[in-house]
C-alpha cells in the first residue's frame, strides 16, 4: 500500500542558509546548530543515502554535479563542465581547477573514478543508481582532470544521479582500508572529502561538527558561517523547545501541525513552506506472508483515510500522490485516481485472502512524529475492517 504526497518540507532552520524549513531567528555569531530528528551513525557517503543524514554528505563533500535552488537546476560544481558523445553512452566531465581536498590535495579524476567503483563494489547507499548503467571498471581517468563514464546502454536520468557520486580523497581512502573493505570502517567515522565544511568533532551519538573549509573551490564572499553542528535530537518537544530558547537554529519540518503553529507563532522562529519532490508512504514487502496476496494489499489500502491524514493531521500542506513518483517531476503519470478511503471495499477485499492473517506490526520512524500520526490513522481503519 501506498499513501503518497508531494511535501513543502517545513525545515526549520536559519534563513542564512536559504534552505527550507523552520529557523530561528537569533543566530549565533558564526555557528549553525540544526536539531536533526535521526542519527548519523555513520559519515561514509557511499552508505547513506537518505534525507535524514543527507547534511554530512552535502556539507563535508562535493560531487561533479549539485543541485541548487527551488525549483532545483542541476549546475556544474567540481566539474565545469560535460559532453555526452551522440550514442548517449559516454559522459566526459573536465574538473575544474583550484578544487582541493581537505587536505589539500587536488581534486583528480583518479579521485573520481575510485568513488563510483567504491560504490558499485560496496553495493550500499547510491548503488542502485548505477548498478544497471555502470559497469565496474568500465569509468576512466583519461588525465589529471578528466573522466569518463562509459555506460552499459543509454540512460535518460544519468546527469541528474552524477550528484550522488560523492567524490572521496581516493589516496587518503586507501591508506585506511582493512582487509578489502574499501576503508569503510575508517569512513564511517571520519571524512575524506572536499567540501565546503570539514569535520572537526564526531559521535554517532551526539552527531557531527564541522568548521568552514576556507580554501572552498566556490569561495565564500562576505557572508557565511565559521561552523556547523548537526545534532541528533529524537524527542520532538526538546526539538521545539530547543528551537524556542534558541539552543538550536534549526529543526526538519518533520513535526506534527500542532508544533508547527506553535513555533509559526513565535516572533523567534521562521517557517519556511516550500514545494519539494518528498513523498510520504508506507512499505508493504509483498514478497512475503501474507502480503505476498494481493487482495490483502488491497484491503489496506482502502482502510487508510487519505483525506483525514492530508487536511488534518497535516492542516492541507501536501498533495495527495497517488503514484511512487512526485506530481512534479518529469515523467509523472497524470490521471491516476488512486487509492480512496473506503472501508466496504477493504471488507470486500478481506474476504478475498485465502491464507490465516497473523498480527501486522505497523512500525514508526522514530522522532518523526507524522509517522507515528499516520500509523494510527492506518491502525484505526484496519480495526474497523477486522
Amino acid at each position: 500500500m501506498k499513501f503518497l504526497k508531494s511535501l513543502k518540507p517545513l525545515m526549520l532552520v536559519v534563513a542564512l542558509f536559504g534552505s527550507l524549513g523552520i529557523t530561528q531567528q537569533v543566530l549565533a555569531k558564526d555557528k549553525f546548530i540544526f536539531a536533526n530528528s535521526s542519527p548519523y551513525d555513520t559519515l561514509d557517503p557511499h552508505v547513506i543515502y537518505d534525507v535524514g543524514r543527507v547534511a554530512s554528505r552535502l556539507n563535508l563533500y562535493d560531487g561533479l554535479l549539485r543541485w541548487l535552488d527551488n525549483p532545483p537546476k542541476l549546475e556544474p560544481w567540481l566539474a565545469e563542465s560535460y559532453d555526452i558523445s551522440a550514442d548517449g553512452l559516454k559522459y566526459t566531465f573536465v574538473l575544474r581547477e583550484g578544487s582541493t581536498f581537505h587536505d589539500g590535495t587536488p581534486v583528480e579524476a583518479k579521485d573520481v573514478v575510485y568513488s563510483i567503483e567504491r560504490i558499485l563494489a560496496l553495493k550500499k547507499g547510491a548503488f542502485s543508481l548505477f548498478s544497471k548503467s555502470i559497469a565496474p571498471g568500465s569509468t576512466k581517468a583519461l588525465d589529471a582532470r578528466t573522466v569518463e563514464f562509459n555506460l552499459n546502454e543509454p540512460s535518460s536520468i544519468f546527469l541528474a544521479t552524477v550528484p550522488a557520486i560523492h567524490v572521496v580523497n581516493s589516496d587518503l581512502v586507501k591508506s585506511k582500508e582493512v582487509d578489502g573493505d574499501w576503508g569503510g570502517v575508517w569512513l564511517s567515522k571520519n571524512e575524506a572529502g572536499s567540501g565546503s565544511f570539514e569535520l572537526t568533532r564526531y559521535d554517532p551519538a551526539i552527531g557531527f561538527q564541522a568548521k568552514r573549509y576556507a580554501d572552498h573551490f566556490m569561495g565564500w564572499g562576505d557572508k557565511y558561517l565559521d561552523e556547523i553542528e548537526f545534532r541528533t535530537v529524537v524527542e520532538i518537544n526538546s526539538r521545539v523547545l530547543g528551537l524556542l530558547n534558541g539552543d538550536f537554529h534549526g529543526t526538519d519540518g518533520y513535526l506534527p501541525q500542532d508544533q508547527v503553529k506553535r513555533l509559526a507563532a513565535s516572533d523567534n522562529v521562521y517557517v519556511m513552506e516550500e514545494e519539494s519532490m518528498r513523498i510520504f508512504y508506507s512499505i508493504i514487502h509483498n514478497g512475503r506472508k501474507p502480503f505476498d496476496d494481493v487482495n490483502l494489499r488491497k484491503a489496506i489500502s482502502y482502510s487508510f483515510d487519505y483525506d483525514a491524514f492530508i487536511d488534518n493531521i497535516l492542516s492541507g500542506s501536501v498533495a495527495r500522490n497517488p503514484v511512487p513518483l512526485p506530481n512534479n517531476i518529469w515523467g509523472a503519470p497524470e490521471g491516476v485516481g488512486g487509492y480512496t478511503y473506503d472501508l466496504e471495499k477493504a471488507k470486500e477485499f478481506l474476504t478475498k485472502v485465502k491464507q490465516p492473517i497473523p498480527e501486522i506490526t505497523l512500525g514508526a520512524l522514530a522522532g518523526y512524529g507524522q509517522t507515528e500520526q499516520a500509523a494510527a490513522l492506518l491502525q484505526n481503519g484496519l480495526n474497523k475492517i477486522g
